[in-house]
């Protein structure tokens, strides 16, 4: 079963460029590994259809663990990533399906059957639009929090080592 129309709860972030997920309880896994040693590359990794590339591996060097194979991320952190587009993209669908549902509906028409109907419309529009205006600055923030944790040599050395590109940033 492919998750990847839901958030996976791992990324493993691939020094190639790639991104990898599995579907296991981060916090517990990553609890697991980190008490018990043992390398999170011997999961079951599923190649991802997303290629977050330069994000994913600013975040992975701040908030990720160490693998022989790239660096291992909690889900929520690529969600977090997302998220500002993914509430972009869902403020475009609702605009579109907004334009359609009022092309369906005259105004002219609705108006006379229901007096203050484009006016209702055209507040309702506006809620939304700053509703999701606000989703998304707050999105936004929350991601800026992720990149504003300092980079941890440890993961830098490995990420380096394993031949992977480091950020200009980093």
């Amino acid at each position: 079963m492919s998750l990847e129309g839901n958030p996976p709860v791992l990324y493993l972030v691939h020094p190639s460029g790639r991104l990898f997920w599995n579907d296991l309880p981060s916090s517990l896994t990553l609890d697991i590994v980190a008490e018990h040693g043992g390398d999170l590359a011997r999961l079951e990794w599923q190649a991802s259809e997303r290629q977050e590339g330069v994000a994913a591996v600013r975040l992975a060097l701040r908030h990720g663990v160490i693998c022989s194979t790239g660096l291992v991320v909690p889900g929520h952190i690529i969600s977090d990533l997302l998220r500002p587009a993914e509430l972009a993209q869902l403020a475009r669908e609702a605009q579109i399906s907004s334009e359609r549902s009022r092309a369906s509906m005259p105004d002219a028409l609705m108006e006379q059957v229901m007096p203050g109907w484009k006016k209702s419309g055209e507040e309702l529009d506006a809620r939304v639009a700053e509703s999701v205006a606000e989703s998304i600055r707050e999105a936004e923030a929350e991601l800026q929090e992720l990149y504003d944790a300092p980079v941890k040599p440890e993961l830098r050395a490995h990420w380096a080592a394993l031949g992977g590109v480091l950020p200009a940033d980093v």
